[in-house]
């Protein structure tokens, strides 16, 4: 009884626990619902807001030239949109933000990516600090951003081919202008400062640029002008009147130069630089100059600055690649500051430059002075490679010293005993051969020698004996000792190296030097055994003076010992027969 109680108990207290956690759960629900779409909400506002284009009601448009005539929001913050009614907006038209027609102050705006042109005093006297031109943009006409003196710097996309007269005129605030490479113009006064000292310093000309208009850059704080060698005329004071400083540093005129234009048409270029602290480089010659008719290219040495013309500086790389290097022009007892690219030659090692086809005088780029028109020219040293010559055991051959792609010459025969010298070889394993006269040198090399060991003939003359073959022996070698041969009635002596057969051959120590014949000894056999019958066996002696045995032979030796016991085992059975009989 007691167990149920317990149980409904515990079942109770379940029901409760998990009741009190659906609860729980349904109050965070509720509150997560409550309180994630109200950020989430926030943030696409705040989003939205920062890239929405201003309502097209902003601005008179003229749907049929796309056209944006003139800007009609309250908004000083100002994005255009690309389309408006569902046309792209191409052009920012004539005064269309000009404050003196709108009488409001815009401080930022965003172009459109379709724009094309941009119309005279489209921006007039406004507060813009930065503009982003759109890529495609190919026109700013005149006075477009007359007197905008927040604006910091001007970086024009290479598509505008077209600035208008003025078109920046007293942005006195611009720090830094790059010009478009399909700009050909800058007309009259396009940076022009008028109120006050403008603050532009830095600048970045391209290729492709020809004429600067008059007052160009006029009263601004320049420095360190690199012209093009596009730019064929240079207005009156383009340059004019810059900021006063101590130096303004090197001015670069371009080598197309044609014209300098002055205000009398006096012939000096004074006037185009006046108040130009520093040096007036032109990279030409006097002479070329003079050879042009350039107007105005004189040099006043009252005036700021200085004028320096160029000797030019020629490459011969002396049959090196490149095949040229282009000219330079430098500065009359200058150094040059531009070192060529170092040139190669195939087999040479490069040397330096010298300022004499006789390769006598060297020139130092860090101390040597142009005073002329100079042509410098490249040594060449081959490049030596060594040639070591292992002889393999044979007598020494000296190393040689080869230029590259140069040959060999072949060295005197090495020697070595007992070998025939069969050619230089370039690997150590000498499977490939070198030809003097064809193989060429590339790198450090060692010819290996080889050698074929001298061979000689050993002839046999067994002298009436069973033939022996003859052998065929390394100079210095043994020769191999040939089986015995057979001679009827005689006993084998041994070899000799004379027919007269006084010089024995001993074959674990004589070592052949030449081709030879060996000859071969034989003795008389010195006892005969002939069986009478069962019972009697007659030794015959070798006729003897002093009837003894010849001891001093030892195969004789034997014999007798042989026969001798031969005799008394038969002597024996004889005796042995008798007495059983």
């Amino acid at each position: 009884m007691r167990k149920k109680v317990l149980l409904k108990v515990s079942a109770c207290c379940l029901v409760v626990i998990m009741s009190f956690n659906v609860l729980i759960q349904g109050t965070l629900a509720t509150k997560e619902k409550s309180t994630i779409p109200i950020s989430h909400d926030d943030t696409e506002t705040v989003s939205h807001s920062k890239n929405t284009p201003n309502p097209e009601t902003d601005f008179d448009f003229s749907s049929s030239t796309g056209t944006i005539t003139k800007y009609k929001g309250s908004a000083g913050t100002v994005i255009i949109p690309d389309t408006i009614g569902g046309i792209p907006v191409k052009v920012i038209g004539d005064d269309a933000f000009n404050y003196a027609r709108i009488n409001k102050k815009v401080l930022s705006i965003t172009l459109p990516s379709t724009l094309k042109s941009i119309g005279n005093s489209a921006f007039y006297n406004q507060d813009i600090s930065y503009i982003d031109f759109p890529n495609g943009l190919d026109r700013i006409e005149g006075q477009a951003f007359l007197n905008c003196t927040q604006l910091k710097e001007v970086i024009l996309p290479d598509s505008v081919s077209t600035l208008g007269e003025s078109a920046f005129k007293q942005c006195e605030s611009i720090e830094k202008v790059v010009l478009s490479s399909n700009l050909t113009e800058i007309p009259n006064s396009c940076f022009y400062s008028w109120t006050k000292q403008g603050a532009l310093n830095d600048i970045i000309f391209k290729e492709g640029l020809e004429v600067i208009g008059a007052n160009a850059f006029m009263n601004q704080s320049l420095k360190n002008v690199q012209l093009p060698n596009s730019v064929r005329i240079i207005d009156q004071q383009v340059f004019a009147r810059q900021a006063d400083a101590s130096n303004h540093g090197d001015f670069y005129i371009g080598t197309g130069i044609e014209e300098i234009r002055s205000q009398n048409g006096i012939p000096n270029i004074a006037n185009a630089f006046s108040g130009w602290k520093g040096r007036i480089i032109f990279p030409l010659t006097k002479d070329v100059i003079d050879s042009r008719g350039a107007n105005a290219i004189l040099d006043y040495p009252n005036s700021s600055f200085k004028v320096f013309y160029a000797n030019i500086v020629d490459y011969n790389t002396n049959g090196g690649n490149p095949a040229s290097i282009p000219s330079e022009t430098v500065l009359f007892e200058d150094t040059i500051k531009s070192i060529p690219v170092q040139p190669i030659k195939d087999g040479f090692s490069f040397a330096g430059w010298y300022s004499d086809s006789a390769l006598t005088n060297l020139w130092n780029f860090t101390t040597s002075k142009v005073t002329s028109d100079i042509t410098l020219y490249a040594k060449w040293v081959p490049i030596e490679w060594t040639i070591t010559f292992d002889t393999n055991g044979g007598s020494a051959i000296e190393k040689q010293k080869v230029n590259m792609y140069d040959f060999i010459s072949e060295p005197s025969t090495p020697i070595k005993n007992g070998y025939t010298f069969a050619g230089w070889y370039s690997d150590s394993a000498l499977t490939n051969p070198w030809n003097f006269t064809t193989s060429k040198v590339t790198s450090d090399i060692t010819l290996y020698a080889k050698w074929v060991p001298i061979e000689w003939t050993i002839t046999f003359d067994t002298n009436g004996g069973s033939a022996i073959e003859k052998q065929k022996v390394n100079m210095y070698d043994f020769i191999s000792e040939p089986s015995t041969p057979i001679k009827n009635g005689y006993t084998f002596a041994g070899w000799y190296s004379d027919s007269a057969l006084t010089n024995p051959w001993n074959f674990t120590t004589s070592k052949v030097t030449s081709d030879m014949t060996l000859y071969a000894k034989w003795d008389e056999s010195n006892s005969h055994l002939t069986e009478i019958d069962e019972n009697t066996i007659i030794v015959t002696k070798p006729s003897n003076t002093n009837n003894n045995i010849n001891t001093s032979d030892s195969t004789n030796t034997h014999l007798y010992i042989f026969f001798t016991v031969l005799s008394l085992l038969a002597f024996g059975i004889v005796i042995f027969k008798k007495k059983n009989i």
